[in-house]
């Protein structure tokens, strides 16, 4: 996509103005971002459990901060592994897998894993590293349509959706689709942000970042409006010369550099930033309570709804301390994590999770 230099006189019809915020309309100005539902996510081509460093050194089992910081990747992979073996699934879509998660990890696990994504940038993401790390998994990526799914009917037995569900702006024709694609009865693990407790004029707020995949620069940028439970997300290419990145690299310490740059931290205006920018996509996110998701699901004819506390790593290692379980554990990050994800307990009621929601079911 070129920059569009008109933009101020051009009509913009798929973007809703709804309150925007004084940087939206700056970002409005210079360029019409490509909407692409919502799954513009924050991304790197590294998850997260591997690149803080402590993550790649042996656990102290006894460390309680240490596993906090090593398992919040790890056991958000393994939950959804788990929830597929136990409904005995084999082959995987992964709808809305962002930049590869939960897909390349169900992969390394031993999963036919395809991923699919509305957003073109995530999906290159999601490409190179499976090129780089995972190339002889079965794995495949492939951008889709909105709410689309380009496969025949019966063609997986399980699916997964991390945080995409509430990125579609037709649920219902997705859902419609997930059903179809599935084997009847077979197993759907969701995991969704429950945001039941924030307000319902929740007060405008804003985050800038530079991000950079593959030695492109990003700039990314995610506000809420007032409007209850509605988040929007803007993920915009920037010059690919190398200038901006060598910059960001002068400026910015190293370990900061990684997760995303401020734009104050790179000591550089938005202005100066969106001069550079030569494409863009953005989407929407609308979050889900339990109690929404859960007559959501029923409407649409999935069963054997259970609902799983969330996995917090400290808390679920100081229960195994407890237990005497940790200390006897293998050094190997999957058979902790395996214990971690296996030590929640499903319900079969909603219950409120502390920042996510999150649901097994069996499809018509």
């Amino acid at each position: 996509m070129t920059k569009n230099t008109n933009a101020k006189t051009k009509s913009c019809a798929f973007i809703p103005i709804v309150k925007p915020t004084e940087t939206e309309k700056k970002i409005w100005e210079q360029i019409c971002p490509k909407k692409t539902g919502g799954v513009v996510r924050q991304g790197s081509t590294k998850f997260p459990h591997q690149m803080v460093p402590s993550y790649h050194g042996p656990p102290d089992k006894t460390n309680l901060d240490h596993w906090d910081d090593k398992m919040k990747g790890g056991a958000g992979g393994e939950w959804f592994a788990y929830i597929l073996e136990m409904g005995g699934a084999h082959r995987i879509l992964d709808v809305g897998c962002g930049f590869g998660f939960p897909s390349f990890y169900l992969a390394s696990c031993g999963f036919e894993v395809v991923g699919v994504d509305p957003s073109p940038s995530q999906i290159a993401a999601a490409e190179w590293y499976r090129q780089e790390e995972g190339a002889e998994y079965r794995l495949k990526y492939q951008v889709i349509e909105q709410a689309r799914l380009p496969f025949e009917d019966d063609s997986f037995d399980g699916v997964t959706m991390c945080t995409s569900l509430e990125c579609v702006g037709e649920p219902e024709t997705l859902m419609s689709e997930v059903i179809r694609v599935l084997k009847p009865g077979s197993t759907v693990a969701i995991g969704e942000e429950d945001r039941r407790d924030e307000p319902k004029t929740h007060p405008v707020w804003e985050q800038l970042a530079i991000n950079v995949i593959d030695d492109v620069s990003y700039l990314y940028y995610e506000t809420r409006v007032c409007e209850p439970y509605l988040d929007r997300r803007y993920m915009m290419r920037l010059a690919e010369d190398g200038k901006l990145t060598g910059h960001f690299r002068k400026q910015a310490p190293a370990d900061v550099f990684k997760w995303g740059v401020g734009l104050e931290d790179a000591e550089l205006s938005l202005e100066q930033v969106l001069s550079e920018t030569v494409g863009g996509e953005y989407g929407e996110a609308k979050g889900y309570d339990v109690y929404t998701l859960k007559d959501f699901l029923e409407k649409m004819g999935f069963t054997d709804l259970m609902f799983w506390p969330n996995y917090y790593p400290r808390k679920s290692a100081e229960e195994l301390l407890k237990a005497g379980v940790l200390e006897d554990m293998p050094d190997d990050i999957r058979a902790v994590c395996r214990a971690l994800a296996r030590s929640t307990n499903p319900r079969r009621m909603p219950i409120t999770g502390e920042g996510m929601s999150l649901v097994s079911c069996k499809s018509p």
